[in-house]
């Protein structure tokens, strides 16, 4: 698809320069929401229109970029079901049953609107679509009532004009639709921990659908179903008679989810999902480099050849890990490190994507606003653990983190993989922020009390305001 840059010649700087423009729109817009408040969802309504405004803004200028490696062979796989009836040939599909999942979700929505001869704009409608949803209900889920919705409005703002969202919105990826089946989950489930009765339940019941459903996309899904269990029992008060049924609740519906992606992929593959799926990432990440290298190419492209099943070439790719890594010994621990230094500054992998004009000039813009939002992200999640919030599910945020941290120790590392950390972190950046400069108080979540009943939420929401004012 041509963009409107190659049209007129607008080169990456002057792409930047209209980017550096939407910053201070999203500025104006800020001072402005502070003195008319007490509209939300007239709030929420703009926040959506303005990530839109940029996310087709930067489209228009650059076309979808189909990207190379992942991102080209998702846009294959949908493609190709879309001529075969939700089909794919070959075994590697259920190797990684991501990459049937998501372009079925393509090819069904394609499908949907009768959009075959027009179907790169799927993936990319798809994704501006969920991405201002985003920012729309981060607004509502993390503002408080009165003056306290600037808090709110900030993340919003920083969720629309976050780099990472705006270039990868315009490609053919899994990551920003991932990220958001998390963030909801979240939100709901911080919903459903402050309300009571029947409403309660069926709020946990949708928090534990989002979680399940953003297996789909990445597996580490599993992980946020680990860290509900664990902020549940360790950080939220709430007493163990309810901990018990919602993470049943969640390890359920995960589960559910996990028959209904193998059932998918079967379907387009002809292959069950291996039990041991993650042997391969497991046996990369075991490498010297830890992430893809034409070495270990190799040895997956011979194992293929020797005509075994998704479930054998998984395990034996397994059992080669397990030996490489006790091969490092505690080596694997500086490995792991090491590792992880490599994951946050996705520039590298990021500028594949763009278009050759644009790569360079959009160094310093992903350098300048990425840096600073992990840092105090980082912080905030510390932040949270710290100070053990039992009113809030930033711990459980934190919880999420580090269990990814820990897994990339050990998992074939991509910073692809991280696109959606890059959204998630904008909460305990400004979390942190705002509790600095209230000079260690409660800050963001103030007006959301320690435990109790929604009642009593209503009236520490209510206090908070007459604070403010």
């Amino acid at each position: 698809m041509l963009g409107l840059a190659a049209v007129f010649g607008f080169g990456g700087l002057g792409q930047v320069r209209v980017y550096v423009c939407f910053l201070a729109v999203a500025g104006g817009l800020f001072f402005v929401q502070r003195r008319f408040c007490d509209r939300r969802w007239f709030w929420a309504g703009a926040l959506v229109l303005f990530s839109v405004a940029i996310d087709l803004t930067f489209v228009l200028f650059n076309g979808v970029l189909v990207g190379d490696n992942d991102l080209s062979f998702y846009y294959t796989q949908y493609t190709e079901m879309m001529g075969h009836d939700y089909r794919v040939r070959g075994m590697y599909s259920a190797l990684f049953p991501g990459t049937v999942t998501y372009p079925a979700l393509l090819t069904f929505v394609s499908k949907l609107f009768g959009l075959d001869a027009a179907r790169h704009l799927i993936p990319i409608g798809l994704n501006i679509a969920v991405m201002a949803v985003f920012a729309g209900v981060a607004f509502l889920c993390f503002s408080g009532p009165g003056k306290g919705n600037g808090r709110g409005f900030a993340l919003g703002l920083l969720l629309c004009v976050n780099p990472y969202k705006m270039i990868y919105a315009a490609t053919v990826n899994a990551e920003l639709l991932f990220g958001a089946c998390v963030f909801f989950s979240v939100a709901v489930f911080d919903r459903a921990r402050r309300s009571e009765g029947k409403a309660s339940w069926a709020l946990y019941a949708g928090s534990a659908a989002l979680c399940a459903v953003s297996a789909l996309f990445r597996p580490l899904g599993l992980i946020l179903v680990a860290a509900v269990c664990l902020y549940l029992a360790l950080f939220s008060g709430t007493p163990m008679k309810r901990v018990l049924p919602v993470c049943g609740l969640f390890i359920v519906s995960f589960w559910l989810v996990g028959l209904a992606n193998n059932g998918i992929v079967k379907n387009a593959s002809g292959f069950d999902i291996p039990k041991r799926s993650y042997g391969w990432n497991l046996y990369v990440g075991a490498s010297e480099t830890g992430t893809w290298n034409s070495a270990d190419g190799a040895a997956f492209e011979e194992m293929m050849a020797g005509g075994g099943t998704p479930d054998e070439i998984m395990a034996a790719f397994a059992d080669k890990a397990f030996r490489r890594y006790k091969a490092m010994g505690l080596g694997a621990v500086p490995h792991g490190l090491e590792k992880l230094s490599r994951l946050f500054p996705a520039t590298a992998y990021l500028q594949q994507q763009l278009p050759v004009k644009t790569r360079t000039a959009y160094l310093p813009v992903l350098s300048a606003f990425d840096a600073p939002v992990m840092i105090l992200g980082l912080l905030g999640l510390a932040l949270a653990l710290w100070r053990r919030e039992k009113g809030f599910v930033m711990p459980l945020i934190a919880l999420y983190v580090l269990g990814n941290v820990a897994a990339f120790m050990f998992l074939e590392v991509a910073p692809r993989y991280f696109v959606s950390f890059h959204l998630l972190m904008c909460v305990p950046a400004l979390y942190f922020v705002e509790w600095f400069f209230r000079g260690g108080k409660r800050g963001m979540m103030k007006n959301i009390d320690k435990g109790g009943t929604a009642r009593e939420h209503k009236d520490a929401e209510g206090l908070a305001d007459a604070d403010q004012n």
